[in-house]
């Protein structure tokens, strides 16, 4: 993909709901579909992106169909309908095979061809949500190799369809739905694959989505690299659920429902996990959150990769309470299975170790940053800044009004890991310095070094904390496999994993109820960081012990 450039203005001079934070910004080259400042798309900033809308409407594209129909007959209205326009936009079913234009094949034929209706008659909900190499659920830019390989998996010709998919992942190696069909075609070629789902948000929150979706690819390929295991390689359906709990529910009985689906990597946000939950616990199918951190998902059948709220929370108290810090004012989000969580877990373990704390509705319309700072500044030591991600820009006016009081009456200023992301240190900048988190996955301590270089060979760049535990998550699942598995055997043999360091993205771990029995990290905001991204002077670096 091109690269574009996105200053946070849109083409159109408007302010667009998914834009976060809002306003300009400093020039940021994107290499994706969405802005890595501002959320913005490359369609609502450049034009030219068929991934959120199309630029042709409906209405005219159905008349366009009618004449075709009138005036040259069959034949060319089945042209419109195979030509490069994004179903997505056209209200057509992405059911529809796609046509390879090397082969010419007929998709009438292709949709009833082995390989093309083993599985779509169990995804009948919303079918576009779902993927094993039948459909790209990141439509955006054209990738006619990876066209071809879908075109070739629907026809049942995987070694057509993984010599087209390893073409698409020479052609972007940093793309991971691509890695994923190739070895799924691998898999299917191979017979009798393994198969887990992988649920992510590609709606709304795509780039959270590929950060998974890297860790699945990586360790899978890894694994069937290998050889697989018992001459079995891993295949893996990919579901999009958007973080909505609706749909995370219609999602996960779609899962269920495929006996086939041995484990679940997945959800991505709690509130997400919560609402799938309960359905894979009706069907004993094995659920690995590497996101999900609420403590109020506990299940038989419910892993994480990612420390809890408690944990977190537990070092965040301890870190105030070595500070000296007595009395601080959390600002969270009742309505998010995440900040009420962590919010609740800290005041827990902050009031054990002696300290007093007060929450406030941060999603408070009435709300005004600089008023509460500058009177909470006159009765407390700290901010506590526990967003759901649809709150972080008002974390950071908050952020903002305190460093506008005066140095010496500034508060400490910490967060939960909703916060921990580029869009932070560049729309918080100066506000934000001194912030201190508990992370899942840093790059830059030592015992994550290896993973971190071996992650950036893979994908050609640096990867997130999210590849880090999705990659583990995707570990746990594989250790547990064995020969002729079932839900069953699976969800006894994950009780049982116990991980090296060389197995996972940096730290042995093995699961305590659920939960994997390693302490996150602490990183702070610091100005002139080594690791500091683009648009920004500040960088996230390691807490000293």
């Amino acid at each position: 993909m091109k690269p574009w450039v996105c200053e946070g203005v849109a083409k159109d001079g408007q302010q667009h709901s998914n834009q976060n934070p809002p306003g300009p910004h400093e020039p940021y080259e994107n290499y994706g579909e969405d802005c890595v400042i501002c959320n913005l798309t490359k369609e609502q900033v450049v034009g030219g992106s068929k991934a959120k809308s199309s630029s042709f409407p409906v209405r005219n594209l159905a008349i366009l169909g009618a004449l075709a129909l009138l005036l040259l007959g069959a034949g060319w209205f089945f042209f419109l309908r195979s030509s490069d326009v994004d179903p997505a936009t056209t209200g057509e079913s992405l059911d529809e095979p796609v046509q390879d234009p090397a082969v010419g094949a007929d998709p009438e034929q292709a949709s009833t061809e082995a390989g093309a209706g083993d599985r779509q008659g169990l995804y009948t909900w919303e079918p576009e949500r779902f993927s094993w190499g039948n459909r790209t659920l990141f439509s955006g830019d054209r990738n006619v190799p990876r066209d071809e390989g879908i075109a070739a998996l629907n026809r049942g010709d995987y070694s057509a369809a993984a010599d087209s998919f390893e073409r698409a992942v020479s052609g972007n190696r940093n793309d991971p739905e691509v890695l994923i069909f190739y070895n799924n075609a691998l898999a299917r070629q191979s017979g009798n694959p393994y198969t887990i789902a992988a649920v992510v948000p590609v709606e709304g929150r795509s780039k959270s989505a590929e950060e998974m979706l890297r860790g699945v690819a990586q360790a899978q390929n890894q694994f069937n690299a290998s050889g697989g295991r018992d001459g079995r390689l891993l295949e893996v359906v990919i579901a999009n659920d958007g973080n909505n709990l609706d749909s995370a529910a219609q999602v996960a009985e779609a899962i269920a429902s495929d006996d086939s689906v041995l484990g679940v990597i997945g959800h991505n946000s709690s509130s997400a996990s919560a609402a799938a939950l309960p359905i894979y616990e009706a069907a004993g199918l094995p659920m690995i959150s590497p996101t999900s951190t609420s403590t109020a998902l506990n299940s038989d059948v419910f892993f994480r990769t990612v420390p809890s709220d408690a944990a977190s929370a537990r070092m965040l108290a301890q870190y105030a309470n070595d500070l000296g810090i007595s009395r601080a004012l959390i600002f969270y989000d009742p309505d998010s299975t995440y900040s009420d969580s962590l919010r609740a877990a800290f005041e827990s373990e902050f009031s054990q170790l002696g300290g007093e704390s007060t929450a406030q509705d941060m999603t408070d319309p009435g709300l005004r940053a600089a008023r509460e700072v500058f009177a909470a500044a006159e009765s407390v030591e700290a901010l506590l800044l526990f967003p759901s991600t649809d709150y972080t820009r008002v974390a950071i006016e908050l952020a903002g009004a305190n460093s506008d009081l005066p140095e010496g009456n500034r508060l400490a200023l910490l967060g939960g890991d909703s916060l921990y992301s580029v869009d932070t240190l560049v729309a918080g900048g100066d506000s934000t310095e001194g912030l201190v988190l508990p992370v899942a996955w840093f790059s830059g301590a030592a015992q994550f070094e290896d993973f971190s270089q071996a992650s950036e060979n893979q994908w050609g760049g640096p990867v997130s904390w999210r590849t880090a535990t999705s990659f583990d998550a995707t570990q746990a699942l594989i250790q547990s496999l064995s020969e002729d598995a079932t839900r069953t055997d699976v969800l006894a043999d994950l009780v049982q994993v116990d991980l090296t360091e060389a197995e996972t993205s940096g730290q042995s771990f093995s699961f305590s109820g659920g939960e994997r029995d390693s302490e996150p990290v602490l990183v702070r905001v610091v100005r002139g960081s080594t690791n500091r991204v683009p648009g920004s002077e500040f960088g996230y670096e390691l807490v000293s012990e």
